[in-house]
């Protein structure tokens, strides 16, 4: 939204996204009394469908860490949707205004540049296997200068123009579920180490387990290492996504005339 002045007289306040999702106080406290609200509703269903105890149900799953984790990820979902739409209201009602405005062509350069660091990153992380001597310290020297650079300028130009896309462009996009997914190997990674475990097991469904003969075991094995990686990846996946996303919708949008 390009207006200067709020329904009030007062210009607006400008909003930048990486922060309004990172470090808003409204977005963690909805999560928390979310991820309440989805415990209870756990209890409720295990009453309903299995007969078992509310309040033990309850317990279990804000004290198991499995639980805790599950019940968090998805009362931030929750959060994440609800932040959307006050946020829609705030940038109709010209209260809000954004930063910037990214252009494609600048989120794809800079994804091509971070897949140096990260493939660097890949070689100094000993999650794949381990290397030593000066191929090491390339590497690692590499992945400090590149990733983490490229990693917050990635995020920042992503998050900008996926929100400059839909109060700008009107294109169908939701920024929270693009940052949602982008932060969730982090918040993955803070539940291992507050739970000091070293690694995750997902569940493995039977029919992928029996569709591959590279799968062994009914659990997945990944450890802190890779979760870090995830999501220092994940920026650079999901820009290259979004812009096929993009591309497609804008082409049905000539197409149909929307």
């Amino acid at each position: 939204m390009t207006t200067t002045q709020t329904r009030t007289g007062e210009p607006p306040s400008v909003s930048l996204e990486i922060a309004s999702w990172t470090l808003s106080a409204r977005v963690w406290v909805w999560s928390a009394v979310l991820t309440g609200v989805v415990a209870a509703m756990v209890g409720v269903v295990g009453w309903f469908h299995w007969d078992a105890p509310f309040a033990p149900t309850v317990v279990e799953t804000v004290t198991t860490p499995t639980g805790v984790l599950a019940a968090f990820l998805s009362g931030r979902a929750l959060a994440f949707v609800h932040c959307q739409r006050k946020r829609d209201r705030a940038m109709a009602a010209g209260t809000k205004t954004l930063s910037s405005d990214v252009s494609l062509a600048s989120v794809v350069t800079v994804a091509s540049y971070t897949i140096v660091g990260l493939i660097a990153t890949g070689i100094a992380m000993p999650f794949l296997y381990e290397v030593s001597g000066s191929f090491f310290y390339l590497a690692a020297g590499i992945a400090v200068v590149a990733t983490p650079i490229g990693f917050l300028l990635l995020l920042y130009q992503l998050t900008e123009l996926i929100a400059a896309d839909r109060y700008r462009r009107g294109f169908r996009v939701m920024p929270a579920a693009w940052f949602y997914v982008a932060s969730l190997p982090w918040i993955v990674l803070a539940w291992l180490f507050l739970t000091e475990r070293t690694a995750l097991y997902p569940p493995i469904p039977p029919a992928v387990r029996n569709s591959t003969p590279l799968i062994w075991g009914e659990y997945l094995t990944l450890d802190a290492w890779e979760v870090a990686y995830a999501g220092l990846c994940a920026p650079t996946a999901l820009a290259f996504v979004y812009t096929v996303r993009r591309q497609f919708e804008a082409a049905f949008r000539r197409i149909f005339g929307l």
